[in-house]
């Protein structure tokens, strides 16, 4: 886990996104995704709020797909 910090500091220092928002914050709102199972086993990723898609663009990360 701290491997991911330190790289996900690094990423934020060199893109400047300590402006806009903390390590801890970026962390809380990913951890809001979820993915949801239906009955017959077909899975889900919940809708993605705006700020979580803004998230992912700023680190360069494709959004996620469910298949």
């Amino acid at each position: 886990m701290l491997v991911l910090y330190v790289v996900l500091d690094r990423i934020m220092v060199s893109k400047g996104l300590y402006k806009e928002q903390s390590l801890s914050n970026i962390i809380y709102e990913l951890k809001k995704l979820k993915v949801a199972e239906t009955n017959n086993g077909k899975k889900f990723l919940t809708e993605m709020s705006k700020t979580q898609k803004t998230i992912y663009k700023e680190f360069d990360v494709p959004l996620p797909e469910i298949t």
